[in-house]
Parts: C-alpha cells; sequence; structure tokens
C-alpha cells in the first residue's frame, strides 16, 4: 500500500482511516500473508473491489499496477503469473512477456498442457522481440508437438527460427524443433534439409545446457530418420565435451541419460542397457519434480519394457500414462501403439484390433501423418493374424504415399507385405519385399516397434518356400547369433527368458534354427 500511496501526510491520522475500514467492514488482514513481516489487505467483498477499482482512471490503473509489480518482484513474489499480468496492465508488455515465459514453462513442467498454450500464447501477445519471442514460440513448438498438433507446432518452429539471430541459442533449439515435427509429419526433403544446418562440430559448448537442450531432440529426430551415424556423433560430442563437466545438473543429466537409453534402445538393440539409463533418466527427472518429463521417460521406458518381452509390466506403465491428467496426446497416442503391440504378441488379436482402430480415429483427428500410418500398418498386422489376408493388404496400401515413411516404418510395411504374399504363394515376390526390408533394417532403420523382430526369420521362411534352402539357412543362423548374443547383455535370468520366449519372432527364430540347423 506505501509503495501505492506514497508516504503518509503529515498531520494526518492514517491510522485510524484503517480503522475506519475494517471496521466498516470494507477490508480485512489475511490470516496467513505470502511474505514475512507484512500484512496483507484484502477487499472483503468482490462488489468493493471491483467499485473501487472502476472508479481510477486509466493512467492510475497503470501506474498502479507497475508499481505493484515492481513492489512484489522486490519482495519475492513466486508467481509469475501474478507479475506478468501487473506488468502488462502496467503497460510494461515487454517484461510481461519475460514473465509469461516463465509462467508457461513451470505450466509445461506440471504437465498441463492448456495452461502453456494460454500463457505463451498472452506473451507473444505482448509483442515482445528477439530471443524472448523466439523462446515463446519454441515453448509453443515443443507444446503442440506433444499434443499432436503438428502444422501449428511447425508454424511456431519456423516463427522461432525467423524471430531469433542465426546461430543463437532459440535458432538452434529452433531448427531441432523444426527437425523433430518435420521426422512426425514424414516431410524427409525439410528433414533432410535442416540436418544439413546443425553440424556437430557447432554445438556451442560455452553454454553446454544449450548443447544438452538441442542435442536432445536433434538426436531422437535422427535416429528416427534412419541416420544413427550422424546421431552417434552428436552423442560422441555430448559425451566427450559436456557430460565431464556438466556435475549434478539433473536437466542435463535426464537429457543424456535419455540420449544413452535412445541410442541403446533404437541402434544398438542392447534394451537391457537402455533401461539402466531410463532408470537414471527417471531419476533425476523425480529430482528436478518435472511431471511432464516424468511422463516422457515413462513413455519410452514402457517401450523397452516390451522390447524385452516384459508385456504385463508394459502394460501396466501404459495403463498409469492414461491416467495421467493433461497426458499429452503425442504420449497418449505413441502409448497407445505399445499397448496394440504387446496385445499382438500375447495373442489377444480382437483386443488389439479394437485399439488400432481407436487409435486411427484419433490420430485421423490430428492429422497425424505418422501415427495415422502407424496405426494403418498395426491394423493390418491385426488382420493379417486372423488370416485376412485381403484386409492385410488393403490396410498396408491405404497408408498412402510410401516415399513419406520413416525407414522403420517402411521396413515394417515391407514386412508385412513380404509376409501377405508368402502366405498367399507368392514365394518368389515375398523373397525380394522381405530382402529390402532386411537391407533397411542392416542400414537406416532404427529399431522402434516389434514388428521389426519379424525381419530375419521372415526372409528365411520365404528363401525357404522359394527353394534356396541354403540361403535361408545362413539367414537364419546369422539371426540366431545376433539374437542370442543380444540375450547374453541380459543380466535377469527373468528378463532373458521373457526377451527369447515371450516375443513370437524371436521363440519362432530359434524353433527354426533347432529344425534347419541342429537337426
Amino acid at each position: 500500500m506505501r509503495a501505492l500511496s506514497g508516504p503518509p501526510t503529515p498531520g494526518a491520522r492514517e491510522n485510524d482511516a484503517w480503522a475506519a475500514l475494517f471496521e466498516r467492514e470494507i477490508l480485512e488482514r489475511r490470516p496467513t500473508p505470502r511474505f514475512v513481516g507484512q500484512d496483507e489487505l484484502t477487499f472483503r467483498h468482490a462488489l468493493l473491489r471491483e467499485g473501487a477499482y472502476a472508479m481510477l482512471t486509466d493512467r492510475d490503473r497503470r501506474l498502479g499496477h507497475r508499481l505493484a509489480a515492481e513492489w512484489l518482484l522486490q519482495a519475492g513474489e513466486q508467481d509469475p503469473m501474478v507479475l506478468a499480468e501487473h506488468f502488462e496492465r502496467g503497460g510494461e508488455t515487454a517484461r510481461a512477456a519475460e514473465f509469461y515465459l516463465q509462467a508457461a514453462e513451470e505450466a509445461q513442467r506440471a504437465a498441463d498442457g492448456p495452461a502453456v498454450l494460454a500463457r505463451a500464447r498472452r506473451g507473444i501477445a505482448c509483442e515482445p522481440a528477439g530471443e524472448v519471442l523466439a523462446k515463446l514460440h519454441n515453448v509453443l513448438s515443443e507444446q503442440l508437438f506433444h499434443m499432436d498438433d503438428l502444422a501449428q507446432s511447425s508454424t511456431h518452429a519456423l516463427a522461432a527460427l525467423e524471430s531469433s539471430s542465426p546461430g543463437s541459442d532459440q535458432h538452434r533449439i529452433a531448427m531441432a524443433f523444426g527437425l523433430l515435427v518435420a521426422t512426425h509429419t514424414e516431410d524427409r526433403q525439410v528433414a533432410r534439409d535442416l540436418v544439413q544446418r546443425m553440424p556437430p562440430a557447432d554445438l556451442p559448448l560455452d553454454r553446454w545446457q544449450v548443447a544438452v537442450t538441442f542435442t536432445t531432440f536433434a538426436f531422437y529426430a535422427l535416429l528416427r530418420e534412419g541416420m544413427p551415424d550422424l546421431a552417434r556423433r552428436y552423442l560422441q560430442r555430448i559425451e566427450q565435451d559436456v557430460a565431464p563437466i556438466m556435475g549434478d545438473d539433473h536437466t542435463a543429466g535426464a537429457s543424456v541419460a535419455a540420449m544413452r537409453a535412445w541410442w541403446y534402445a533404437h541402434a544398438e538393440r542392447d534394451e537391457w542397457a537402455a533401461r539402466q539409463q531410463y532408470r537414471a533418466a527417471i531419476d533425476h527427472v523425480e529430482g528436478l519434480g518435472n511431471r511432464f518429463g516424468m511422463q516422457m521417460m515413462r513413455m519410452y521406458a514402457a517401450l523397452d519394457e516390451l522390447m524385452l518381452g516384459a508385456f504385463e509390466l508394459a502394460g501396466q506403465s501404459v495403463d498409469a500414462l492414461f491416467a495421467e491428467e493433461h497426458a499429452p496426446a503425442y504420449v497418449l497416442l505413441t502409448a497407445l501403439s505399445f499397448r496394440i503391440m504387446g496385445l499382438l504378441e500375447q495373442r489377444r488379436v480382437t483386443d488389439a484390433e479394437e485399439q488400432a482402430e481407436s487409435m486411427l480415429r484419433r490420430a485421423s483427428v490430428s492429422n497425424s501423418f505418422a501415427h495415422v500410418a502407424q496405426a494403418r500398418l498395426l491394423l493390418s498386422e491385426c488382420r493379417l493374424k486372423r488370416g485376412d489376408l485381403l484386409g492385410a493388404e488393403e490396410e498396408v496400401r491405404a497408408v498412402g504415399d510410401t516415399a513419406r515413411l520413416v525407414p522403420f516404418l517402411q521396413s515394417v510395411r515391407l514386412s508385412l507385405l513380404a509376409e501377405i504374399w508368402l502366405r498367399q504363394g507368392r514365394a518368389a515376390e515375398a523373397v525380394a519385399l522381405a530382402r529390402e526390408a532386411f537391407a533397411l533394417e542392416r542400414s537406416t532403420a532404427c529399431f522402434f516397434v516389434l514388428r521389426q523382430e519379424v525381419v530375419p526369420v521372415l526372409l528365411a521362411e520365404a528363401l525357404h518356400e522359394n527353394g534356396e534352402v541354403e540361403a535361408a539357412r545362413e539367414v537364419l543362423r546369422e539371426a540366431r547369433a545376433e539374437l542370442l548374443a543380444r540375450a547374453d547383455k541380459i543380466a535377469d535370468p527373468a528378463y532373458r527368458r521373457s526377451f527369447l520366449e515371450n516375443i513370437a519372432a524371436h521363440a519362432r527364430t530359434l524353433e527354426l534354427a533347432r529344425a534347419w540347423l541342429d537337426a
């Protein structure tokens, strides 16, 4: 109040005036003030507050809000929304935008998507410039990506690029978001163009926190895009130059552990090592109290449990994600695909088909090409498992422009067509498709879905059916050796058993190897 009203007038009986306001029940003291050593006063009735506010001139309102904002800031106000609104109403829009940005980031950590959007948009409406504007656009781009609104996510990534200086922190982060969105919309040319603009040598190691943030998004996008060699160069740069100096920073620790986990899981197919890194990432995120980060890490950890054949544990993790309040659409759609994969492996085909149809409906609403394509490929697998070969092929054909598919989805599509044609007696054509899928798996298709495990044994079966028995045996011999080498890395006997026995492609590989190689 003193900041608003100025020093007391000499001779005025100020205490009597305050006492009268309390006695007439116009004002009251809050029993628990927010600031130590300060009395906190409030109007007793909302109508009185609104009436008093309406009596002020516009100029006085602006001045009052500006003075209130400055006093609250000095007093230690912790709620950035309170500060943002006072600064905005006080005409200090540039400062208001900074606090709206802080408020949006706070909502992001709390996994409150609608609040993130509302606060970041209010910040942009304040018409800031430079890095603050770019960062607000980047916050919106990331949030909209996780809500599966890829078109708007891309729009804000481009706006961040336009409003930031080339080489700046926010410019690099906007490029990483743009790449991530491009790989999910299957805009392959945009993805390739962005990759050329961000070599690992250009990471800003003097601002290593930015380098880690940038690399985290770019790294995952590069693995999806089927560029593991470039992804590895980024990871090596972080391992060599950042990891030794980041100390106990939980944000950086979570990001680096997540990148290590992705590398083990998707590039090296070492699910056990990935599991250990996911646990480390989750520990870091818990240390931050970051609810959104926890949802993301648990989603990835659920996939790893699935890849280890621990279907019950993976299912529990997926169910927990669906029970979360404000879980982003991207997390839910991705987790739904994991549920479908698990149901297929457990031969619950009817349940899997119902869930795949639900995924297709959800993905179609959000217009996410990648999720629509994956839903159709999962539906194809459902129909293949119940013997509907025509229905299975129809779903594969409905995927659309195959050139837009990232390599692992191209591999899945080819393997499904190969199995359909093999069952139709078209062995030679099945061999050609299976070879193409196999070549993708050996070159660019990083490991993201269980269907990819089918490719080696499917190629062996197609070769055998086509009369190429020795070639089939050689493929199977190599597949068994690789499978057992992966299993040998799993320290827990129960997980090793579930990996070899619960995943249908693994069990089939070992079964055929016993029949063809050990007889």
